[in-house]
């Protein structure tokens, strides 16, 4: 496992769970490594469930283009939420670069 950053930037994904129903939703990152993520959201996959997933980096410069994360993997936890925080969950990904046109093909 390499150095996980807390960052909070926008995801989207989707997940299949048990039933074969594919979802999608959205959240906000809590920390992100190149292997895995942690996602704040209302609606989580369940462990073990197959999941792809989109995070928006911020662009490191002004004047510059963010960048575009891209992965699948599996989801491996869920954390319930609180008053301070909503539920979340943390997934295995093993994570590429790319752009909005890749993206596409990547996620279905």
């Amino acid at each position: 496992m390499g150095p996980r950053f807390r960052i909070s930037v926008p995801a989207t994904f989707q997940w299949q769970g048990t039933d074969g129903v594919r979802r999608e939703s959205k959240g906000t990152t809590r920390d992100i490594s190149g292997y895995g993520v942690f996602i704040h959201t209302d609606s989580a996959p369940l462990p073990g469930d197959s999941i792809q997933v989109i995070v928006n980096m911020p662009p490191l410069q002004a004047q510059a283009m963010g960048m575009q994360l891209y992965g699948k993997g599996v989801a491996v936890r869920v954390e319930p939420g609180d008053d301070c925080a909503p539920e979340g969950f943390a997934a295995e990904v093993l994570f590429q670069s790319g752009w909005a046109s890749a993206l596409s093909q990547a996620v279905q």
